[in-house]
């Protein structure tokens, strides 16, 4: 009889259980501007799509602004001149990145 109860609470329960990842947001390739604009314009669990990332700091964007529980997409871009950028999609672990600690020598 309890487990029957369940079901029900279950199916009330279900609807208010909301993710936003209804929403893409597409903060650009400047990567002084991506905190401002992830600050005003996104919310925690959108689908977040960076383009044109250096190699240089796509590990430092997944590390302070992807979920790592979700998946973590990227694809490699090669230019004409031979350099590769990234284009990344993940979603939002928030929209205020995560804190850097330092070893301090």
């Amino acid at each position: 009889m309890k487990k029957l109860l369940l079901i029900p609470l279950l199916i009330l329960i279900t609807p208010c259980a909301k993710a936003d990842m209804d929403y893409i947001c597409s903060p650009g390739n400047d990567i002084d501007y991506i905190e401002k604009f992830i600050g005003m314009k996104c919310e925690r669990n959108n689908i977040v799509s960076f383009r044109f990332i250096d190699e240089y700091f796509i590990l430092e964007i997944i590390s302070r602004w992807c979920r790592h529980d979700r998946e973590i997409n990227y694809n490699v871009v090669i230019n004409l001149n031979d350099t590769k950028e990234y284009q990344l999609v993940c979603v939002l672990y928030d929209n205020k990145p995560r804190n850097l600690i330092k070893k301090v020598n």
